[in-house]
């Protein structure tokens, strides 16, 4: 019930990645009108800035930036869903993507209490474990975010 709601705060946005082709097909459209055109085809100003938007937007090393941006997008939204998550449970590649290691579903031999990782969850019985969960999750959060800015 409380990961639906939060489902609701995490709204699905296009990938900048997406957002970042669509924008170099544009250009190189522009480009294609730019030098049928008369008028534009002789500036060079025109075609020097085309040629610079382009040449950023086909970048390697501007492409793992977008990728590692939605990278992390989706790990914040994975962290909503999921607030156990540990830097342990994720990675992101040289490549910029995202690798979630979560399990699916809890194993039908998990402890009371316990998520499919063995972790304590929400049958914490208590006030010292209660306690104990609520460090740990501050902690947890605050890996999170030291992983989430040294990525920026």
């Amino acid at each position: 019930m409380w990961s639906v709601s939060l489902l609701c705060m995490v709204p699905m946005r296009m990938p900048i990645s997406d957002e970042a082709r669509a924008a170099l097909d544009l250009l190189k459209d522009v480009r294609a009108k730019v030098a049928a055109t008369e008028d534009l085809k002789s500036n060079s100003e025109v075609a020097g800035d085309l040629h610079t938007l382009i040449s950023v937007l086909e970048s390697p090393v501007f492409q793992s930036i977008l990728n590692i941006k939605d990278s992390l997008r989706e790990l914040k939204r994975q962290v909503q869903l999921h607030p156990s998550i540990l830097p342990a449970d994720f990675d992101i590649t040289p490549g910029g993507e995202l690798v979630l290691s979560l399990p699916s579903s809890p194993p039908s031999n998990a402890a009371p209490g316990t998520d499919s990782s063995g972790r304590n969850g929400v049958g914490v019985s208590t006030q010292n474990e209660g306690v104990a969960l609520i460090n740990r999750h501050q902690q947890e959060q605050e890996q999170v975010k030291e992983v989430h800015d040294s990525c920026l």
